[in-house]
């Protein structure tokens, strides 16, 4: 004897099938994600070098691609959450951060520059601390 009829049987089934294919689009959005914090990681020299490791069109190739599947990745986390939301089942899905480089190497007070074919990240000297008021 099922504790459900065959319709709500159905529908347990579709519910946790796409509470599987969420699960999978987040656990992709997040392995999108540690592509770009290897490389972030590192510091300005090895980062430096990693950008030069290739011709300048490959590596902007790489970053073209790594935005591709970023932006297939988080549209697919998009289908999925209304097609959850829409049966009622919450959904917390992953994204993919899919700033530009410079951004995200920004959020690190870090400069990228391209000049003459050849890329360099530098880290920005920290702010002065401000000067404290004086006592009245």
């Amino acid at each position: 004897m099922s504790l459900l009829p065959p319709s709500q049987l159905t529908n347990a089934q579709i519910a946790q099938s796409a509470q599987q294919c969420a699960s999978h689009i987040s656990s992709a959005a997040v392995l999108a994600g540690q592509m770009t914090s290897a490389a972030l990681r590192l510091n300005d020299e090895q980062l430096t070098a990693w950008l030069n490791s290739r011709p300048p069109q490959e590596t902007q190739e790489l970053f073209a691609a790594h935005d591709a599947l970023g932006q297939a990745i988080n549209a697919a986390a998009d289908v999925a959450a209304a097609a959850l939301a829409a049966s009622g089942i919450p959904a917390n899905i992953q994204r993919v951060d899919v700033r530009p480089v410079d951004e995200k190497l920004a959020d690190q007070r870090r400069v990228l520059a391209f000049e003459d074919g050849v890329f360099s990240v530098t880290t920005l000297p920290p702010e002065p601390e401000p000067e404290p008021e004086p006592e009245s």
